[in-house]
């Protein structure tokens, strides 16, 4: 792994502390969504008080990080767009290539694929010429996931593929290092799955679902719990039957499990697709009614939240099985 000297103003590692703290504990679940933004609006005010602009950057960037857990991608994207000039302000390249990547992320999310792959690709670029190999992985298994998005499905899987080898080349420096690169190795296992089912390989996505669930597992974090039981509920509905005893063979099982997880965090985004996933399997699995009920709430709720691109596929799904 190359080294990289970090250039500009950093994050206060005290503060970093403190800001990780108050995340940390939301996405655990043991903070409220409003609870926690109260405390970060005050770490914002303490650091924009000592003209301090890098732990200004650093709270707005979390904050755009939990909104767009909930979806709300307009918020999402303001707050991502401050920390970036903040970054920029300060000097700190590094902090601003990451911006760039949760902005592209978000804009994923909006179903605005162009402009989510003109940021990913800068990221990369940009990562590149830092010897930034972490940062590198993560902007490789963000293109990945949007490709899927977009139904590209082998360049989603080459992308993704590239993405795990070259982690394999990154040595954490400190345990929350290691655990978000567990993170993002979760969340590309994830994508692995459910594209090897678009592609009818059931069984191979089933040892990446199996893969996600140990990595959430030993993660512990609600977020990936709800990801890794996602795509086995869509694994098992394509299989019949769970490969192993040790695991249930009825998918609605999981799917209630991913939804539940979601919903302690607020992560409403990531419930709606998990909605959306289940009417798929109820429809199916023959049970028409409760699919179309299913699919119609995800797709209320992909309305709601702005998200277009799966709110038309929920869509087009419900008038499939009515």
């Amino acid at each position: 792994m190359v080294t990289v000297q970090q250039s500009g103003q950093e994050i206060e590692p005290q503060f970093r502390v403190r800001v990780n703290s108050i995340y940390d504990s939301w996405q655990s679940g043991e903070l409220p969504f409003s609870e926690a933004y109260k405390q970060l609006e005050v770490l914002k005010y303490e650091a924009a008080s000592a003209g301090h602009l890098a732990n200004q950057g650093g709270v707005e960037m979390i904050l755009g990080i939990m909104q767009g857990y909930r979806a709300k991608l307009n918020e999402s994207i303001r707050h991502f767009e401050l920390a970036r000039g903040l970054f920029e302000q300060a000097g700190n390249q590094e902090r601003m290539t990451i911006c760039m990547l949760n902005i592209g992320e978000t804009y994923r999310l909006r179903g605005n694929f162009t402009r989510a792959r003109h940021f990913f690709r800068a990221a990369y670029e940009a990562a590149v010429s830092m010897g930034n190999v972490r940062t590198q992985v993560t902007a490789l298994a963000n293109e990945g996931q949007m490709l899927l998005s977009m139904g590209v499905l082998n360049d989603a899987y080459d992308t993704l593929e590239k993405a795990l080898e070259l982690g394999r080349n990154v040595t954490p420096e400190n345990d929350r290092e290691a655990n978000q690169l567990l993170d993002t190795q979760c969340e590309i296992h994830y994508a692995l799955a459910v594209i090897l089912l678009r592609l009818n390989e059931p069984e191979p996505a089933w040892k990446h679902a199996r893969k996600s669930l140990l990595i959430a597992e030993d993660l512990g974090v609600p977020l990936r719990m709800g990801y890794a039981n996602r795509a086995l509920g869509e694994v098992i509905t394509a299989l019949g039957n769970a490969p192993e005893a040790s695991f249930s063979s009825d998918p609605d099982t999981y799917f209630q499990t991913a939804a539940q997880a979601f919903r302690g965090i607020r992560a409403d985004g990531e419930l709606a697709k998990t909605m959306y996933a289940h009417g798929r399997s109820l429809a199916h699995r023959q049970k028409r009614n409760a699919a179309a009920r299913k699919l119609k709430e995800a797709m209320v709720l992909f309305t709601r939240l702005g998200m277009a691109d799966d709110a038309a596929k929920a869509a087009e799904a419900q008038l499939k099985v009515l």
